[in-house]
């Protein structure tokens, strides 16, 4: 019998990142490293300005607006937000 890899379908978890996305990730890791909030050196302009950027690529391709889009760090913050933010709208 041929053996198959094995289907994961647990992606609550984590889920496998395309090789293009995993390669830019990397780069930018590697590159822009910086506080996006410290307006005191040239770094962070550079990471708050990437941030910005990234931003209105997300609000573009969500089709919304870019002060609708609210980035945290885990999923615990990001449901912490939801009824807050369902209250506002």
């Amino acid at each position: 019998m041929k053996k198959r890899p094995p289907i994961y379908f647990d992606h609550q978890a984590t889920t496998q990142m395309f090789p293009s996305v995993l390669k830019k990730m990397q780069d930018f890791s590697e590159n822009f490293y910086a506080n996006p909030h410290s307006s005191d050196h040239v770094l962070g302009w550079k990471m708050g300005q990437t941030i910005q950027k990234c931003r209105k690529t997300l609000s573009e391709f969500a089709g919304c607006d870019e002060d609708e889009l609210i980035f945290t760090q885990f999923l615990v913050s990001a449901a912490a937000l939801r009824p807050r933010r369902a209250i506002e709208f």
